[in-house]
């Protein structure tokens, strides 16, 4: 299991943005020491003048990672 989370204040995050955050889960099962196979969840909103926070991305993932 892995979480992430990262913000960018306005001074970072440009344009009519006045800050971004990012954050995911994921939980993963390994096939082989090298390869997994994982379920995750993403969100990414941004707080942009006038207009108030706005999801950019929220969406379940299905993936697969192999590492050579």
């Amino acid at each position: 299991m892995a979480g992430k989370i990262y913000f960018a204040p306005k001074i970072l995050s440009g344009l009519d943005s006045e800050g971004l955050l990012e954050g995911a889960l994921r939980v993963g099962y390994h096939l082989t020491p090298k390869v997994q196979i994982y379920l995750g969840y993403q969100n990414l909103r941004a707080d942009f003048e006038g207009e108030g926070t706005r999801a950019l991305d929220e969406d379940l993932r299905i993936g697969f990672e192999a590492q050579f």
